[in-house]
Formats: C-alpha cells, sequence, structure tokens
C-alpha cells in the first residue's frame, strides 16, 4: 500500500516537475547568456585612447573627455597614447573593479594640478609602462586646488607601477608621485625629480622591480603611516638610485632590504623649506 501511495503521488505531480525542471533549464539559459556580453568584454584588447590638445578621443563608455580633461568612470583597460600641453587625466570609479593604464607614449602636463589624478578606484590602479615608450608627466609651480593635492601622480588608492617603458616624472610643485595608501613599483625604468619628496606611500612603499632613480629636494623614497604594520619601505629587487636634501629614505616602521641595489647621496643645500 504504501509503494502504490508513493507512485500515485508521484504520477500526479509529474506535470509540476516537468515545469519545475523545465524553468531550471530556463534559468541555467538565461544565466549563460547574461554572462556572455561580460565574458567577452573581458577578452578585448584595452579601449584605445589618443590624447592631443585638438581633442582627446575616447567614446567609450564610462570615458569622458572635456577640453583637455580626460575622466574616467568605470574599471577596466585603457591604452592611452599621444599629448596634452596642459592637460589632465581623472579616475573617479565608483563601481569597484581594477583599473589598468597602459601608457604606450605618452606626455602630459598639467600647469595648475596633477596630471593623473586619481580620486576614487578599488581595489587598485596600475599603471603599465609599454615595452620600447618613452612617458613624460609633468605639472606647473602653482596649484589652482592646493587641498592636500600636492603631486604630478596623485592616488588615493593603492597604486602600482610595472611594464617595461620608461616614465619621466616632473613635479615643479611639490611631490612626484604620492599614493595615500598601497604604493608598489614591479618594473620599469622610472626618473623622478620633484622640488619636494620624490615617491611617497602613506601605508608603504614596495618595490620589487625596476630601474628607479629619484631627485628631490627633501626626502627621496617616504611613507608616513604610524599604524602598526604600516610605513615601512621593503625592497625585493631592482636598482634605486636616490640624490635628496634631506632623507633617501623615510620611514615610520623600518626599511627592509631582501635584494636589489640601493645607492643614496644627501646633499643639504638641495633642501626645500
Amino acid at each position: 500500500m504504501t509503494c502504490s501511495r508513493h507512485h500515485s503521488v508521484t504520477f500526479r505531480n509529474a506535470p509540476a516537475l516537468r515545469l519545475i525542471a523545465a524553468l531550471l533549464a530556463f534559468s541555467v539559459c538565461f544565466c549563460v547568456i547574461s554572462a556572455a556580453p561580460a565574458l567577452a568584454q573581458s577578452a578585448q584588447a584595452p579601449l584605445r585612447i589618443v590624447l592631443s590638445d585638438d581633442g582627446i578621443s575616447a567614446d567609450y563608455p564610462g570615458v569622458y573627455a572635456e577640453g583637455s580633461t580626460l575622466t574616467i568612470t568605470l574599471p577596466g583597460e585603457y591604452l592611452l597614447e599621444g599629448a596634452l600641453s596642459n592637460g589632465r587625466i581623472i579616475v573617479d570609479c565608483e563601481q569597484t573593479g581594477k583599473v589598468r593604464l597602459c601608457f604606450a607614449g605618452v606626455s602630459i602636463h598639467c600647469e595648475d594640478g596633477p596630471a593623473l589624478h586619481i580620486k576614487k578606484c578599488s581595489p587598485r590602479l596600475t599603471i603599465e609602462l609599454k615595452a620600447d615608450t618613452v612617458n613624460n608627466l609633468s605639472d606647473g609651480a602653482v596649484y589652482a586646488n592646493q587641498d592636500k593635492v600636492d603631486a604630478v601622480i596623485y592616488s588615493k588608492s593603492d597604486l602600482t607601477i610595472t611594464g617595461e617603458g620608461t616614465l619621466n616624472i616632473s613635479g615643479a610643485y611639490r611631490d612626484g608621485i604620492v599614493s595615500k595608501d598601497d604604493l608598489r613599483i614591479k618594473g620599469g625604468k622610472i626618473n623622478v625629480e620633484a622640488v619636494h619628496n620624490g615617491i611617497c606611500g602613506k601605508d608603504c612603499v614596495e618595490i620589487f622591480d625596476g630601474e628607479i632613480s629619484v631627485i628631490a629636494g627633501n626626502d627621496g623614497i617616504k611613507t608616513t603611516n604610524e599604524d602598526a604594520g604600516l610605513g615601512y619601505i621593503s625592497m625585493e629587487g631592482g636598482t634605486v638610485t636616490v640624490l635628496c636634501g634631506d632623507d633617501p629614505l623615510s620611514f615610520v616602521h623600518g626599511f627592509f632590504q631582501i635584494g636589489g641595489t640601493i645607492n643614496t647621496r644627501t646633499d643639504p643645500s638641495m633642501k626645500k623649506k
């Protein structure tokens, strides 16, 4: 009797089960179709943006050009070329996701602020220096907005620099490269000249590879966070050369060298107030 009742119940609910199975199959198909554009987008080549005083070529969702200012508001990978005699790049992403800026022969001078201003980008922004390219960023001696923004490259997010190309930074206002979080250098030939500090990472500066040269009026490479476990400089590889007016390496909680080569020299006559 039990077996008979069991078969009877199964038979009466067969249409419902078939309906459920059909709905599940539709849901799976819908998810696959919905994911397809995202998967295709992730496989695309970097979005190419050409900088020019005559106009910035940036016809992509989340990328806006107004005069000589380029603003990026969506995560993604962007290939940048060209020159701006007085312009800037702003990254301001509300959406979580990595931003990768591939510098492939970029020259940007901003007379009254950072040439690259990273206002928001989570979890981090990466600058990739494409092989066999020279990239130049510089600023003027007076900023229009002096509210704690004080470097040619200024980032409020984690910043990583990598690649095989060259990056030349000339800071006439104050600092060369500043990250208010972690700053990691994983490659490239990076030359920084700044009237105040050269390279600053609030939480840390970690050097894994690359050829780094710093000439600075005050500190060469600097961290400032006083929290436990932060405020350090570490070096695992690469070559660093520093000439400055104050501390070649300024840190709160230590300098840790595992590998690489570092040469420093202090010239007090260079020091700026």
